[in-house]
């Protein structure tokens, strides 16, 4: 089983669209697990619509992985789910993030070992992260053969693409890790007639250290999330996505 996760300390880049998005590109050649390691949610909100268990439980030792993992209505694609905030108390902390405050940095192996735990299951395992590099996503980053950040096509994007290189380098010299590599940066919602997005997109193709994939602007993401599921998988009367959208996420999910 392939293991990678989709990350930034930046919010609001699209990771959690793009998490389900080449979950279900890869679904296409394999069994994939997408969890959700994010305590709002919102990738179980975009492909579920009920659970048993949650990805907490497994952390907690509630329950097993197995039992945690819910199949989709699409064809190969599982969810380990996070349940979302308690948005009736602002102030509550839901499992997961009650997880990554008190038990995370003492249990640096427990997300690795579940991975080997269900590794004879799937293919690929995809771990959707929050815009943080905690102890809890260090965890996350044991975990996988590689991670993918994605940044949107604005200098803010770019300073945070900077701290993230310098976190998980020093992340890995401290734990004297490999892995995981770190080769792909996805450049998503691009707009090439936009003079900003052309000026990044030329630096970024510029540079040799990564492989930068354009995922373009596409509202067919948006209306995805609000009907549970992924783009790949709306109608015409839907408003399917761009044909450049989808040709993206194919040739992402073939490099993995």
């Amino acid at each position: 089983m392939y293991s990678f996760s989709i990350a930034n300390n930046k919010g609001g880049v699209g990771k959690t669209t793009l998490s389900v998005s080449i979950a279900a590109e890869l679904a296409k050649k394999g069994r994939v697990l997408l969890v959700d390691c994010d305590p709002q949610g919102n990738t179980t909100g975009s492909l579920l619509k009920s659970y048993n268990h949650e990805f907490a439980d497994v952390l907690f030792g509630k329950c097993t992985a197995e039992e945690a993992i819910m199949e989709t209505e699409f064809p190969n694609l599982y969810v380990m789910p996070t349940v979302s905030l308690d948005t009736s108390n602002p102030n509550s902390l839901n499992q997961l993030r009650l997880y990554k405050t008190t038990l995370a940095a003492n249990n640096p192996n427990a997300i690795r070992k579940m991975v080997k735990s269900i590794a004879d299951k799937f293919d690929y395992c995809v771990f959707d992260t929050c815009p943080a590099f905690d102890p809890f996503e260090e965890n996350i980053m044991a975990a996988c053969d590689e991670v993918i950040t994605v940044m949107l096509m604005d200098v803010f994007s770019v300073d945070g693409l900077t701290i993230f290189k310098e976190n998980l380098r020093d992340f890995k010299e401290r734990k004297e890790m490999e892995n995981p590599k770190f080769s792909k940066i996805i450049l998503n919602s691009c707009n090439k007639s936009i003079t900003l997005h052309k000026k990044i997109l030329e630096e970024m193709d510029a540079q040799e250290q990564f492989d930068c994939f354009v995922v373009p602007q596409d509202q067919a993401f948006k209306r995805a999330q609000s009907i549970q599921k992924p783009i790949q998988y709306l109608t015409k009367e839907e408003g399917e996505g761009k044909p450049e959208t989808l040709e993206a996420l194919s040739v992402i999910a073939n490099n993995l």
